[in-house]
């Protein structure tokens, strides 16, 4: 039994505020450091945002206003209120937007009448009350006494599908009902001033709104536009991805929401396994079976995301278009959201064209699916594929336009990481100081340097063990040579911008040749140019240090590295986990000569003795 989206009707707060009003509000907090200054900075000017809506008032207030519930505007400093007094802010500010939207939606449906509702399902994450905001429907807009009543709480920006979920099945058990779904979520009065990236990230991106949404099994009037309610999936990524990486908790002055850096890649990385069983079978983004679907509602969490997913599909500016005006006039409403782009959607389709009368080509969609499930949907573990090297995928911090206090964030943690997963004090010890004589001084390259923990730490070891090496550490990259350069010096470590290529051109020789996570990053004939760079310039020894590719490897860093925040190091380090090699795979690609060790775990060690060893 086909079931229809009838009408679809949203609501926002009058006061509307200009993302640059609330990046200046917050870059002026005095809590803030430079570096979250500066993060503020670039994550609103980033945001693809040019407005957002908030029952919030007090950031208009000129400097003589007396302070609000949220903000003082003599002092320009941000309050912060009790999650009790923000809740009671709620329950008024979103029992009118509910209202609002149901009451819009109903006008916009003159064959469904309000005395035709025979269910309600209300959905809200950013506040609580009872009797809730179904009883306020059915007060407010005369339902029918009986009409059935639910409410799907806390489930965050995906919530408008197991609401419409329930809608069709109450539909579809009984022809005669009547539906009203109505999401209103109230973000901006968990607002809060702190460092941490992901609080910056969130009040860069959520706002308040509401939508309300009309569904019977009745077919809808001639000429008039409509969804069909095809099928409904729910997809989780593999236990570790993604838990820690959008939350939403209560703490004692707010809601607490967490939106890291790391969403987009964990997306990116499974939405075509997600669109799979909605679309039957076991299809990918290669694949063409998402092709035929001509129209998009993808929840705009952020401009990354929508980046992420248009990439990963290969959709059109126009079909992403919704999705992003969206995003841009409004911002992120968590579960209203998704319900503004089908409005949108179906008032183009109302004038005509292509789009007029029932649109059986735009189908709900999976929201994100990282969160917990229940036992109505149908769930699937999603793993990436570890059995062949992802050499396509490209790792944020290679990209010449990526926000630099994230990359000098990553490159701080990398001393963190190379201790915890490159293992090079042990490296040192079998490979190098067996090669380095007391009292005599010897060459190092570090090729691929980074943010140069790996050359300062081989220097540091050797003078504790009465030895010494000179290290030249070179990065093709000038961002990574400005980053090593800037930090206390070492009188036996010089950085470089140059190439592996530069120095064989000018002649020069090194006692040892190192890299730490550089082969990954490489091409097959990369590869191979970097080995013969490397025999030109090893007097003693070789040395190239990378990962293993492996599923436990994958799955450890997972859970892991998300003790990394505000930086590319989960996020990256999963998909240099996804393009390295196993050990037959390099062995296969090295010239004679060349030794492949495996050591536990998950790492290779690629050498080779030069000639004065």
């Amino acid at each position: 039994m086909p079931v229809y989206l009838h009408a679809i009707a949203s609501a926002v707060p009058e006061t509307a505020y200009p993302q640059s009003v609330i990046r200046d509000v917050i870059r002026a907090q005095p809590e803030l450091g430079r570096l979250g200054r500066r993060l503020t900075t670039s994550i609103f000017n980033a945001s693809g945002i040019d407005r957002r809506h908030s029952v919030v008032r007090d950031f208009l207030g000129p400097a003589g206003d007396p302070p609000g519930l949220f903000y003082d505007p003599g002092t320009g400093r941000m309050l912060t209120p009790g999650t009790g007094a923000r809740n009671d802010f709620y329950v008024p500010h979103a029992t009118e937007l509910f209202v609002r939207a149901a009451r819009t939606a109903l006008e916009a449906a003159p064959h469904l009448g309000a005395t035709d509702v025979t269910h309600v399902v209300t959905v809200s994450c950013t506040g609580f009350f009872a009797p809730g905001p179904d009883y306020a429907l059915v007060r407010a807009l005369g339902l029918p006494a009986g009409a059935h009543r639910f409410h799907v709480g806390f489930m965050g920006c995906y919530a408008a599908f197991p609401a419409l979920k329930m809608a069709r099945a109450f539909c579809e058990a009984d022809p005669r009902a009547v539906v009203l779904v109505v999401c209103a979520e109230l973000c901006t009065i968990h607002m809060h001033s702190a460092n941490d990236p992901d609080t910056l990230i969130a009040n860069s991106v959520f706002a308040d709104g509401a939508a309300a949404a009309l569904v019977a099994a009745r077919p809808p009037a001639a000429g008039t536009p409509a969804l069909r309610l095809d099928r409904f999936e729910t997809t989780l990524t593999p236990p570790g991805v993604g838990e820690a990486d959008m939350a939403w908790t209560v703490g004692d002055q707010g809601y607490d929401m967490v939106l890291s850096t790391y969403v987009p890649d964990i997306i990116e990385s499974h939405i075509g396994g997600a669109l799979a069983p909605l679309l039957g079978g076991p299809r990918g983004p290669g694949d063409a079976a998402h092709r035929g679907v001509e129209r998009w509602a993808v929840h705009p969490g952020g401009r990354s995301i929508l980046d992420r997913v248009q990439g990963a599909l290969a959709l059109s500016d126009e079909q992403m278009r919704p999705s992003r005006e969206v995003l841009r006039r409004y911002g992120n409403m968590s579960s209203a959201t998704v319900l503004f782009i089908l409005e949108d959607l179906l008032r183009e389709a109302g004038g005509g064209g292509r789009g007029a009368g029932v649109r059986d080509g735009l189908r709900p969609r999976p929201d994100r699916g990282v969160g917990p499930d229940d036992a109505a949907v149908r769930a699937r573990l999603m793993h990436p594929d570890l059995s062949r090297r992802a050499a396509h995928l490209r790792e944020r911090m290679d990209d010449p336009n990526c926000d630099l206090p994230s990359l000098e964030r990553t490159y701080a943690q990398f001393g963190t990481v190379n201790v915890l997963v490159a293992g090079w004090r042990r490296v040192y010890r079998r490979e190098l100081r067996p090669h380095l004589p007391p009292g005599r001084t010897l060459t190092l390259l570090d090729i691929g340097c980074g943010g140069g923990d790996v050359a300062r730490g081989l220097a540091r070891w050797a003078r504790r063990d009465g030895r010494r090496l000179r290290v030249t550490a070179i990065d093709a990259d000038e961002r990574a040579v400005a980053y090593a350069t800037g930090l206390a010096a070492d009188p036996d470590v010089t950085f470089r911008r140059a190439l592996s290529s530069d120095l064989v051109r000018e002649g020069q020789g090194f006692d040892f040749v190192i890299s730490n996570h550089l082969l990954h990053h490489l091409t097959d004939a990369e590869l191979g140019a970097l080995l013969r760079d490397s025999e030109a310039l090893g007097r003693v020894r070789v040395v190239h240090s990378d990962l293993a590719r492996h599923a436990l490897a994958y799955r450890a860093f997972s859970a892991g590295a998300r003790l990394f925040r505000g930086s590319f190091i989960r996020e990256d380090g999963l998909l240099s986990i996804r393009r390295s090699h196993t050990a037959r795979e390099l062995a296969a690609l090295a010239p004679p000569g060349w030794q492949v060790q495996p050591l536990v775990p998950f790492r290779l060690l690629l050498t080779r003795a030069g000639p004065h060893a």
